[in-house]
């Protein structure tokens, strides 16, 4: 008999396998008895990496994670290849829009006599791509930006219209396109000049940004909100 303690400490000792988050199969290492169980799941976070204290990752065959917090099991119905998407990035996009921007969920949303407009800058990124579809969901008329040879991604996401973040004019552009009433946005780089161009292209009353970095806010009327996954993930117990 060999406890979990034990289990996890040979796991960090000689598991070192590198890779990122992919759908992958769970590891639970019994409390009172050995073998371990296997069951369907994908891991969402990037949390295991090679180094002393952080010992595997997703290329290994099997992955040993904390069934508690870093496991979501696979939907009925999907591959593990379905799956692999559930990783950092749409999990991510949900945060930034529900949790930093505040916005109702899909389901709760009601049509308005005006359509919301939202500007996701970096639509061509892993996560501006998720979020351009979930805000579109949510029924928000979507504003990205990109290099041109992306925008026919972009508009088949659902993007109502898309700017050239090299575009020196990009920022007077966006605000003209939005009637200077932007109010939400994604800053899905969040550095070099991006903080200074979305807070820029919000509208003169002001608004919100959800950033994937930290960044003070160039503009007092304009809240930037941090956007971090281990903050969005909580421990659960899985059934």
């Amino acid at each position: 008999m060999i406890s979990q303690a034990s289990l996890r400490n040979l796991a960090r000792k000689f598991l070192r396998v590198c890779g990122p988050p992919v759908s992958a199969s769970r590891v639970s290492f019994s409390a009172v008895s050995f073998p371990f169980h296997v069951f369907p799941c994908t891991l969402p976070s990037t949390e295991s990496h090679t180094t002393a204290d952080k010992p595997n990752g997703a290329f290994s065959e099997y992955l040993v994670t904390d069934a508690e917090l870093q496991a979501v099991p696979i939907p009925g119905g999907w591959s593990f290849e379905e799956a692999a998407q559930l990783g950092v990035s749409p999990l991510t996009a949900l945060q930034c829009l529900h949790e930093s921007l505040e916005l109702p969920s899909p389901f709760e949303t009601r049509p308005t006599a005006e359509q919301p407009q939202i500007l996701i800058w970096g639509g061509s990124s892993a996560l501006g791509q998720y979020t351009i579809q979930f805000a579109k969901l949510g029924g928000f008329r979507v504003v990205t930006t990109a290099s041109s040879k992306n925008f026919d991604l972009l508009k088949g996401l659902g993007a109502d219209e898309v700017f050239d973040y090299r575009d020196e004019g990009v920022v007077e552009k966006i605000r003209a396109a939005t009637g200077n009433a932007l109010y939400y946005a994604v800053d899905a780089v969040s550095e070099g000049k991006t903080p200074a161009q979305v807070t820029g292209a919000i509208g003169d009353k002001g608004g919100k940004v959800a950033a994937i970095l930290p960044y003070e806010s160039p503009r007092p009327t304009v809240k930037v909100a941090f956007s971090m996954l281990n903050n969005f993930l909580r421990r659960v117990r899985l059934q």
